[in-house]
This record gives C-alpha cells, structure tokens and sequence, in this order.
C-alpha cells in the first residue's frame, strides 16, 4: 500500500508535468495523447504486469464487513455526487474554464484576464487531459481519485506505525467528513493538495525513524508537488522546514540542520520551476499574483492586489485575536452551512472536537502521534489566522483522522471504549443523513442517468439562469459570434470565443471604457476585439460590486459612455431571469478613422 500510494503520487504528477510541457509545445490533441499511453504501456509491460501479479496475490486479504458496508454506502452517496455536472462557482471560472480554453486553442496560452491561469496548475492539467479525453465527468473522477489516495494513504501511514484495525478506524474517520465527500466529488483542487501533503508528512516521519535520507528526497519532492497543486501548500513547506531544522539542530547540530533545511527547499523547489518559469516569462512575478508590491506583475494593480488580499483573508477576520481558533474549530466541527461572510460551508463533523478529551488523557504518544497533532495544530493556526475557507482545511483534518483511529484503538477494553463507538457512528450517520439531504433536495438522483443531464443542469440546478442563457447561445449564435461577459465570471459552457475576466481582473468593459474616445472610440474597440454579442447578468454585476467593486469608475465620464453604450447599442434577444444576451449593433457603421456618430435603437 506504501508503494501503490507514493508510486501513484509521484506518477500523476509526471503526467501533469508531461501535459503541461506538450501544452506549451501546441501539442494538445488527443490522438497524441492516446499514441503516448500505448506507447509507455509497451515500454512499462513489465512493471504493469508485477503490479497485477501483486494485486492477484493480495486477493484473498478481505474487508471485515463492520469497515466494508459504511465505506460501500459512503461510496455510493458520493458517486452520486460525482455524476452531478459541473456546477460549483470555481470549476467554472478556472479549474475548468482555464482548461478547456487550452484545449480549444490545442495550446497552453496567456490568459490576460484570469488570474487565476497563473497559479500553479499541477491538477488543471490533470483536468486538461480529462477534458480532452473525456469530458468534465473524467476531469471530476481526476480530483475523487485523489481523495480515494488521500484515504489509502492516512491508511498506509496508520498501518505501517500503529496496526491494522487503527488503519480501519482511521478509513472510517475520514468517511465520517461531509467536507472530505462534497470537495472529493467536485472539480477543485484541494484534495490533491491533501494527498501530496499527507504524503509529505508521511515521507517525513519514515525519514525520522529510518534516518535514510531517500525518505528526505520523497518529502521535498511530494512537498513541491504539494506547491505546484496549490500555493495553500507553502504552509507545508514552512511546518516541515521548521521540522527538519529542529531535529537535525538537536542531534548534529545547527550547522548540519540548516544545510539540511537547505537541501529540502531545493527539492521542494524543483517541480515547481516550470510553473516559476512560465509565470516568470509571461507575467514577470514567477509566483504571481502573490507579492506584487515587491515582484509586479503584467495586467495587475495595486487596486486588483488588494482587492484579491482582501478577499484570500476576509474569512479570517471579525473575530477577537485569540479566541479565532477555537471559534473556527467549533464552526467546522458543528456549524453546517454559513452566510456570505463566512468561508465555513461544510464540516468535518463532531468526531474530532468530541475525542480530543480522550486523547489529553494519554501522556506517552508515539512519536507519530505526536508529530501530527504538532503539525496539524500548527497548520490550523496558520489556517484560522490567514484564510479560514473550510476546504483549506482539509489536509490538517484528514491527517487527524489516524490520531482518531489511534486513539479508538488505545481505549479498546477500556470502559468508555463504547462511548467512541457511539461517537463515530454519530458521526458517520450525521455525514450520510446531510449527504443524502442534500442529494434528494437539490434532486441530483435525475444525474444517475446521463440523459437527464441536460434537463437537470435548465431545470433543477443553482445554475439553471446562466446554463438557459449560455446553452442557447451556444444553439443559436453564428459560429464566427464572440460575446463579451458583463458582470459574469462564469465561462466553462459557453462554447462561443468568448471575452471574459475574472472577479479578481478588471472587467473586459471597463477596460475598454479607459482605452476608447466616446462611444465611437469604444465600438471601435468593440470590432477590434471581435465581439458581437453581450452576456449581462445584472444580479452577478451587484454582487461583483459589493465584494470586488466589479466598477471602479475614474471619473464620471466612464460611467456615462457606459450607460449610453448599454441603452443605445443592445439590443436583447434572449433573456432568462436576471441574465440577458444582447446584439451589439452599429459595428458595421465604425471604421477606422471615419467613424458615424449614429444612435441606435435603444431597447
């Protein structure tokens, strides 16, 4: 299981490298892709068919049925969940939008209105290849996989330290997470972020019991991987650099443990040098948008930095300084659902706050024991005070599912070993009776067959106003039409060229608001840029304003040129709710260097 787990991880992040490298060749088609597995199929046959061979004798291992039948239900619930189509806000502004413009232009490219293009995209690559292959359906099995390894590998490091039945708890714990259900089964990241750190600490603590420094080179190179997912795993970095540093200080010395730190920030470095590399070409901050007071950055303001800072920490905000992690462990652990103003949406249930008591109760851990709850509890102040969005937190949580498997597996006999049993079954029952609320409320069984896909994404989903509108574009519009989004940041289903920013960048429209001389210099622009039709959702431009002031207007003069482009330039041709699909008119009547001052009908 060590082998399967660390071998894999390693192994997806080739691929996410090979994707990225063929991307920025032009190179992205999927017979390409289909002539490189066969190829690495002939070439690795033999380390194909040991594995087989490993698995065949490995069969007669069986589940014990008190660990197989709630891990079949938890499956199931979340398959469910995985057939829903894509609908979360991120997936389609850039885990998958970023993706699937590469693949329409068969080409890694600069996006200068996404921000977010220029995170590291270790995943988004996954998800590329998903796309091209498949579909979004592959592009989300990509991100539940790494939430089955993240389970095998809390799994593989409770086995190896602590036994086979603290293994299954640990297994029983992580199902017990609505949080760990609904992220494994949307198109977000963090899950592989999740697995490359547990793969970090666990590459650390076989470091620090075997002193074999191959151990070290996994953990630098699994904590890389970590930063290449997402900049969220620098927090890693610094824990386990502190780590490292500790323990080589207090056995050979200060020297000796900063020339060690060293040599694991170099590792750690090296798998994310392409991403540095192509931030750096292309936006000049190799780890933009992060430091742009001292680094820069193409396309980016101090307006846009701090609107972007703002919004990365808010959710750490409004509470007293030291009562913040208490506040946020109880919200995690209890508070379903939250408002706007708060990153907490889904728990990790009752079953860690409600254990800590039995824990405190032991006073010699094994060094594992005690390395994690240093490492998650460092990692959860980092959290509470910098960015408490319930999916960061994740990686602290899923690694405290051994230190629940532990600590089941050390009152067994005791007097209140029935209490933790009766704990972890509430728990497991309150993530299955949510899951299930929340599958039959929001009528995701019409998912289980693929031809209700279409009916539920217009009819039954959150994003039935924006799907209605984008799907009939896409049916009605000329294949040469290009639309412009205003106050809309959601891209993924249009299959139209599109011009669209995200809510971090200044808007497309205002952009060229400042660049044009009257409504004649803007429609000018307008041709320039190919645009023929606009997408307005006047809902999204009110919340884009509260929270990112989507219009920083200069000076009146923009505002007005905006008014009089939206009243005398639109015309509506289809509308569903709030969202409106306009024709631009007038284009034919600009040219260059003799343009008509001509008003048409408003609508």
């Amino acid at each position: 299981m060590e082998e399967i787990v660390f071998c894999l991880g390693l192994g997806l992040s080739s691929l996410s490298l090979l994707v990225l490298e063929l991307g920025l060749l032009g190179l992205l088609y999927d017979w390409i892709f289909y002539v490189l597995f066969g190829v690495v199929l002939i070439i690795f046959y033999p380390e194909l068919w040991y594995f087989l061979r490993r698995l065949w004798c490995a069969k007669n291992k069986r589940i014990p049925m008190w660990i197989f039948i709630p891990l079949s239900f938890t499956l199931f619930l979340a398959i469910i969940l995985l057939l829903v189509p894509t609908i979360t806000f991120d997936a389609l502004v850039y885990h998958l939008a970023v993706p699937q413009t590469y693949i329409k232009h068969h080409k890694i490219i600069y996006l200068p209105n996404n921000c977010f293009s220029n995170y590291t995209f270790n995943t988004e690559m996954l998800f590329t290849l998903g796309l091209l292959l498949k579909g979004d359906l592959l592009a989300k099995s990509i991100h539940f996989l790494f939430g089955l390894l993240s389970a095998l590998g809390i799994y593989a490091l409770a086995r190896r330290y602590f036994g086979q039945r603290t293994a299954y708890w640990s297994v029983l714990a992580f199902c017990s997470m609505p949080l760990a259900v609904f992220v494994a089964t949307a198109a977000f990241n963090d899950f592989a972020l999740t697995f490359y750190e547990i793969l970090a600490v666990y590459a650390f603590i076989n470091w620090y019991h075997e002193k074999n420094h191959g151990w070290l080179l996994v953990c630098g190179l699994t904590c890389g991987l970590a930063i290449g997912t997402k900049y969220f795993g620098g927090f890693c970095f610094v824990i386990l650099s502190l780590s490292i540093l500790w323990l080589t200080w207090r056995q050979q010395g200060i020297l000796k443990g900063l020339k060690t730190t060293a040599s694991f920030a170099i590792l750690v470095l090296l798998p994310n040098l392409p991403w540095l590399i192509k931030n750096l070409i292309w936006t000049g901050n190799p780890v933009f948008p992060l430091f742009y007071p001292i680094l820069g950055g193409k396309n980016w303001s101090q307006f846009l930095y701090t609107q972007y800072l703002y919004e990365m920490t808010r959710y750490s905000q409004g509470h007293h300084l030291f009562l913040k992690p208490f506040i946020f462990l109880w919200e995690i652990s209890f508070k379903q659902g939250g408002g706007m103003e708060s990153g907490i949406k889904l728990t990790v249930g009752p079953i860690f706050l409600s254990l800590l008591p039995f824990l405190l109760q032991w006073r010699k851990l094994d060094f594992g024991i005690k390395y994690l709850l240093a490492f998650c509890g460092v990692f959860f102040l980092f959290w509470s005070y910098v960015c408490a969005v319930d999916r960061f937190a994740l990686p602290c949580f899923v690694l405290l599912c051994v230190v629940v498997g532990y600590t089941l597996e050390r009152f067994k006999g005791k007097r209140l070993y029935p209490c933790l049993l009766v704990i972890l079954l509430i728990s497991l029952c309150l993530n299955w009776g949510y899951v299930f609320k929340v599958i039959h409320k929001n009528a995701y069984f019409m998912c289980l067959k693929k031809a209700n896909t279409e009916k539920f994404l217009l009819e039954k989903s959150i994003i039935k106003d924006y799907y209605d509108v984008i799907s009939w574009s896409n049916r009605h519009l000329p294949a040469q039409s290009k639309v412009l989004f205003i106050g809309e940041v959601r891209s993924y289903y249009c299959l139209r060229d599109k011009l669209v920013a995200s809510q971090f960048d200044t808007n497309i429209i205002l952009k060229l608001i400042r660049k044009s001389k009257g409504i004649e210099g803007l429609l000018w622009n307008l041709k320039q840029s190919g645009v023929t039709h606009v997408l307005d959702n006047e809902t999204g431009t009110r919340w884009l304003n509260q929270y990112f002031d989507y219009f920083h207007w200069k000076n009146n003069g923009e505002k007005e040129l905006y008014n009089l482009f939206r009243q005398n330039y639109l015309r509506l041709i289809y509308v569903h709710g709030t969202i409106a699909l306009f024709e631009i008119q007038g284009l034919d009547l600009i040219h260059h260097g003799n343009t008509e001052k001509k008003v048409i009908g408003s609508w």
